[in-house]
């Protein structure tokens, strides 16, 4: 039997399948990229990530070889990320042709396998300054990332209700307000009415219940791209934008008042326009707030601001 030392398919064998495994073991995948010639030369490990052989990976993207520079870069992004994430796919690709190593995140897959959040390390290999081929590194990072969405959205949103919180109520709403779009938009305080005195009568427990009906029967009502706040503890901010008229919205609102009227708690709403109560969240809060005051002396009704910016 021939040493190992003296036997170099042996010895190459061998480094290889010692590769083969730091792969696996580190949860990551090799691959490289012919620029000149627009062709993936390799894939180590895809499985890990793709799940999918290298020979298979290599064989779909053959067909994308012939298109121009741009239709294939586009058509590898498809194939590989997830479309919210080829812009940093594009940057990470304009880099690497400019000579420049590049790193981002994404969420890659392999034609139709499902996606996976990766970090993408790629470096170019040039030749007289100008980068030939790109060598690339692509970590599993989906768990961490996956994560790290939870503990953000548990953040972002209340946990009784599943609105979002003050803070980041605040935050959309400004980032709509700021557009200054020729659109009517809509701030709405909706408050329950003597909460105090349910929770001192019923029990917090049973206030807890009234809180979460309440910001079900809102969801139920406005539509679905309405921006959803929980404010206070019973009061929630509701903004919609460009809505179609203050009559619809009037509408709106009055089929959420009757529709409460069938349930032992009632709510006092204060509603401003923009641009015609004001253009900033601040000032449109501060005449919702002014038209909640006027609803709570009647209560179990709503009151549009009266008053301009």
């Amino acid at each position: 039997m021939k040493d190992l030392n003296t036997c170099p398919d042996a010895a190459l064998l061998e480094q290889k399948e010692r590769m083969q495994v730091a792969l696996q073991t580190a949860g990551i995948c090799v691959f490289g990229v012919d620029l000149c010639n627009q062709q993936y030369t390799f894939f180590e490990n895809p499985e890990i990530i793709y799940g999918k052989s290298e020979t298979a990976i290599l064989n779909e993207l053959e067909k994308f070889r012939s298109l121009p520079p741009e239709e294939y870069q586009h058509a590898v992004s498809d194939y590989f990320a997830h479309p919210e994430d080829h812009s940093a796919i594009a940057e990470a690709f304009a880099q690497i042709l400019a000579g420049k190593s590049a790193t981002y995140c994404a969420r890659m897959k392999a034609g139709d396998t499902k996606y996976v959040w990766c970090k993408v390390d790629v470096n170019p290999i040039l030749q007289n300054g100008t980068p030939t081929r790109m060598i690339g590194v692509v970590s599993d990072i989906d768990t961490i990332m996956r994560q790290s969405e939870l503990y953000r959205s548990l953040a972002e949103h209340d946990p009784l209700t599943g609105f979002l919180t003050r803070q980041k109520t605040a935050k959309r709403i400004t980032a709509i307000l700021s557009k200054k779009k020729a659109n009517t938009h809509a701030l709405l305080i909706v408050d329950l009415d003597n909460f105090k005195s349910i929770n001192d009568t019923r029990g917090h427990q049973y206030g807890d219940r009234v809180i979460r009906k309440t910001a079900e029967l809102l969801q139920q009502t406005f539509p679905k791209n309405t921006i959803f706040g929980r404010w206070g503890g019973d009061e929630f901010l509701l903004f919609l934008s460009a809505i179609p008229s203050k009559h619809s919205l009037e509408q709106t609102v009055q089929r959420l008042l009757h529709t409460t009227s069938e349930h032992e708690f009632s709510l006092s709403i204060g509603i401003s326009l923009s641009p015609e109560n004001g253009t900033v969240l601040d000032k449109l809060f501060e005449k919702a707030d002014e038209a909640l005051y006027q609803a709570k002396a009647i209560k179990n009704t709503y009151h549009f601001c009266t008053s301009g910016d």
